[in-house]
């Protein structure tokens, strides 16, 4: 509640574009190490342009995540489902009603992405 709550959010919306911009609603097609590399590397570079306590904070909160992923045996929280949790904490829709379902469920999928590969994401930045 704390992060949906952030004035401006966590993610600063010049980021949260760049973001957002690798990303589509009906991403499901696998991807070769091209592409992955490339989305890896704009994720990077998007959340290396964020000031100072937010990239801590982001990076922080998907390292807590790692751990809870860690467990998913137990608990049921795999990168999937955690993403789907908090994509629209850490990325809340738009103002536009009629694209709030495609937010949500690109914000997911960029939640997942980053947390199957928060390492290599985060040791660029």
């Amino acid at each position: 509640m704390y992060l949906r709550e952030l004035p401006g959010g966590l993610i600063p919306a010049p980021q949260c574009a760049a973001m957002l911009a690798h990303f589509t609603a009906d991403d499901a097609a696998p991807m070769d190490d091209y592409a992955l590399d490339g989305r890896i590397n704009g994720m990077a570079a998007a959340i290396q342009t964020m000031p100072g306590p937010y990239r801590s904070t982001l990076a922080h909160l998907f390292t807590h995540l790692d751990k809870v992923q860690a467990f998913q045996e137990f608990n049921m929280m795999n990168s999937e489902n955690l993403g789907i949790v908090f994509g629209p904490t850490i990325l809340p829709p738009g103002s536009n009603p009629a694209n709030a379902a495609m937010d949500i469920r690109r914000s997911a999928k960029m939640v997942k992405f980053i947390l199957d590969n928060r390492r290599a994401i985060f040791e660029q930045v």
